[in-house]
Parts: C-alpha cells; sequence; structure tokens
C-alpha cells in the first residue's frame, strides 16, 4: 500500500497488520481503534483530527509528532 491514497473511508473492525504505507494519504479517515503497530507509516499524510485514537507504537508517535511541527531533541 506504500504511495496509496485513502478518502473519506470509514474503517469498521480493519487490522492492518505488517503493511507499508509509506508517503501514503489518508484524508477525512477516522483511524480511532485502528492498531498501525506493525506497519511503516513514515511520511504518512493525515488530518489532525484523524489521529485521534489512532494505535501507534513509541517511534510512530514520533514520525506522527512532525505534523504538529514539534521539534524532539
Amino acid at each position: 500500500m506504500q504511495n496509496s491514497s485513502i478518502s473519506e473511508t470509514k474503517f469498521k473492525n480493519v487490522k492492518f497488520i505488517e503493511n507499508n504505507l509509506t508517503n501514503s494519504q489518508l484524508f477525512k479517515t477516522k483511524l480511532k481503534e485502528v492498531d498501525f503497530t506493525t506497519c511503516n507509516i513514515e511520511g504518512i499524510t493525515v488530518g489532525l483530527e484523524d489521529v485521534k485514537g489512532m494505535i501507534v507504537n513509541d517511534m510512530q508517535a514520533l514520525e506522527l509528532s512532525k505534523l504538529l511541527g514539534i521539534i524532539i531533541k
């Protein structure tokens, strides 16, 4: 699914297991309770309102912090 685009989608009982979502775009897609912990989400583009409740690991959280413009030293 690398470089894919998912737009205005409602996920229900979806599982992403070891998917490569590098540089993918997920617009207007609520990601609450969707587990991405085994996936590569480097460079993912998502709306800030859509990541609420998204399940990620610590390294993915660092990647998503870029959306907020946070600089972590």
